[in-house]
């Protein structure tokens, strides 16, 4: 099938069996980024959805802008330029004639505010992408673009996609008041902080294995990871013996 690819570690056949199960299992909301794997894994959502035949309208497709997708100085980066040039390559990667989410993936410190949220405005209003929103960015930051977007009528962040995790509760201090302020949604990445929550990695364990070895991101405070690690065991147990009186 054309546009068919491999993210690192999963075939077409792997990453049709998630959505498969996703979608079966009611969750309808497929997430990605143009700069995932530089653009493959928005042709295997693509694929994904043909493949197993599911309506383009019974999926919620989100994916997002602001990563290096080349080495020229335009090729990233929250511009207007672009943001405009970026879009239709996710529309013609993802087969689709709208984003229902469009989400700025980065602090673009360089960048003037209002050019950065004019133009996902522009393509509100053009019906290419449905709805707006924003990925790691600060709670001022935030509350400046939407008071500015408020002011000019411009369509606004509905939603933020942050790191949280048990280990680093950061965002609950002004984040999380922000978002039930404004009412804006909110989507965790690395909830278990790259899987070093995941009960593969232990404090002192001299043969980790796994993607913390290679890649240690998100950064964490491993001391605080490690603590909250150590009290699972015991809230497992007290689970366990819970769920039968609770059925």
């Amino acid at each position: 099938m054309a546009g068919r690819g491999r993210l690192p570690g999963l075939d077409e056949a792997g990453a049709d069996a998630i959505v498969k199960r996703l979608v079966e299992a009611g969750i309808i909301f497929i997430d990605t980024a143009d700069v995932s794997s530089n653009g493959v894994s928005e042709q295997i959502v693509d694929a994904s959805i043909k493949y197993l035949g599911i309506k383009r309208s019974d999926v919620v497709i989100a994916t997002k802008v602001c990563g290096a997708m080349g080495s020229r100085p335009n090729d990233k980066g929250a511009s207007r330029g672009h943001i405009m040039d970026a879009i239709e390559g996710s529309l013609s990667r993802l087969g689709t004639d709208h984003i229902d989410l469009y989400q700025i993936h980065a602090d673009d410190s360089v960048k003037p505010i209002d050019e950065t949220l004019r133009a996902p405005d522009d393509l509100v209003a053009s019906g290419k992408v449905r709805y707006v929103g924003v990925s790691n960015w600060s709670a001022w930051k935030i509350a400046n673009a939407l008071g500015r977007s408020e002011a000019k009528g411009w369509a606004r962040f509905e939603t933020l996609q942050t790191h949280y995790t048990i280990a680093g509760r950061d965002l609950e201090r002004d984040i999380v008041p922000l978002l039930t302020s404004e009412r804006l949604g909110l989507m965790v990445w690395s909830p278990l902080a790259g899987a070093l929550l995941s009960g593969k990695y232990e404090r002192d364990s001299a043969n980790a294995e796994g993607r913390r070895v290679a890649f240690d991101f998100p950064p964490v405070d491993k001391s605080r990871a490690f603590d909250c690690i150590d009290a699972m065991p015991p809230l497992r147990m007290r689970t366990a013996r819970l769920l039968p009186r609770l059925r």
